[in-house]
């Protein structure tokens, strides 16, 4: 398997046809899609449901499902949310995970702050061990599997 990260929003439309680092990747790649919205900041289901309608058909079509990233609280809170997200994109809701607190250095250099190379292996490692638990815990991964197609 192979992990390819996009950068930025894949329906970036203004710099569609030329964007590399998403969509056309993907494409080219016949790469199955998983869009992560990140539901710390707001608006994660306007996200959702606004990327879809803004990709074009064909690269809709490679969209397999969405991943909800940084959530804190009951997730049973979001289910009405999943599941009118889910009606109106026809794509499924693949799981929420949640906002984990690490020491590492933020890979958007949006957010400000200074950059961290100072991080000991130890603490990576450690750290990395922290998400992957996270997610083993917040996602089938065998039920993403088969809807991935891998």
């Amino acid at each position: 398997m192979i992990v390819i990260e996009g950068a930025g929003s894949p329906a970036e439309i203004n710099i569609a046809k030329y964007d590399i680092a998403n969509m056309l990747l993907a494409e080219k790649a016949k790469a199955p899609v998983v869009i992560v919205a990140d539901i710390e900041r707001g608006g994660c289901f306007a996200s959702i449901a606004g990327t879809m309608q803004l990709l074009r058909p064909r690269h809709r079509a490679l969209v397999k499902g969405f991943l909800i990233n940084k959530f804190r609280g009951d997730k049973s809170l979001l289910d009405p949310a999943i599941k009118e997200t889910q009606r109106i994109t026809k794509k499924r809701v693949l799981g929420v995970v949640p906002k984990i607190e690490f020491d590492l250095p933020e890979e958007d250099s949006l957010v400000g702050g200074p950059v961290r190379a100072d991080l000991p292996q130890e603490s990576w490692d450690w750290q990395i061990g922290l998400l992957s638990k996270a997610i083993k815990e917040s996602i089938d991964v065998q039920r993403l599997d088969g809807i991935v197609g891998l």
